[in-house]
């Protein structure tokens, strides 16, 4: 698993349902996604500003369509306590 694979090489252990919860994983990863951000030039406005991980997939809640487009009034209502 890829998410793991970074947690475990910056130093953070554990299983996916307990590294979704981990604020010091959740940083880690915020981090990365900034450095990379700036490394390929974007602006402030295009940067991450927050971000929350979920253990699961958008086709396990029902959020795709058949062409794979997300469904965003299910969605929101799916997520709307971390929104």
């Amino acid at each position: 698993m890829p998410f793991v694979n970074f947690c475990k090489g910056v130093g953070i252990n554990g299983n996916v349902e307990a590294l979704v919860k981990n604020e010091q994983a959740i940083q880690a990863i915020w981090a990365d996604l900034y450095i990379r951000g700036k490394k390929e030039g974007l602006f402030g406005f295009e940067q991450v500003k927050q971000l929350i991980l979920i253990n699961g997939a958008f086709q396990e809640f029902g959020l795709l369509t058949d062409s794979f487009k997300l469904k965003r009034f299910k969605a929101k209502t799916h997520f709307a306590d971390e929104i």
